[in-house]
């Protein structure tokens, strides 16, 4: 695999993954695979009052995988819990393509975009984002089955 996938930038990263280890009574939770390559993410949230105020995970997967776990711990902590749907679309949009620039607010996703040219490992940097996202619905869903 090519040397530029996993730049400096990335291995730093991917190296802080420990930082964030599973919630231990999170909000909501998940478990996302890819079975294509053995990637996968358990990943919990805690919430208040509609902001993200924990993310931790457990992953097991190359690091990219592990970096963009990480990027999610750092980044969204503190911001409100519709943000992670709208991100997981610029990424995906970024990887593909259809976006050569990074959106104004997530300039930190440009760490990202040397996987553009490797189509086989663009799920490895999602597969974080649709966790996080994955268990947010579940968090919206459990919500509306409360009322």
């Amino acid at each position: 695999m090519s040397a530029s996938l996993y730049h400096k930038q990335i291995v730093a990263m991917a190296r802080r993954c420990n930082e964030h280890p599973p919630l231990e009574h999170p909000d909501a939770s998940t478990y996302v695979d890819n079975p294509l390559c053995g990637d996968n993410i358990e990943i919990g949230v805690e919430l208040k009052d509609d902001k993200l105020v924990g993310v931790g995970f457990k992953v097991r997967g190359c690091l990219l995988c592990e970096a963009g776990a990480t990027w999610i711990a750092e980044r969204l902590v503190g911001l409100s819990t519709d943000v992670p749907s709208s991100l997981e679309s610029d990424i995906r949009a970024l990887l593909k393509r259809e976006n050569e620039t990074v959106v104004d607010d997530w300039e930190a996703l440009d760490v990202f975009l040397p996987v553009q040219s490797a189509k086989s490992r663009h799920r490895c940097v999602l597969l974080p984002f649709e966790a996080l996202n994955k268990a947010l619905a579940q968090l919206a869903a459990d919500s509306e089955n409360d009322s």
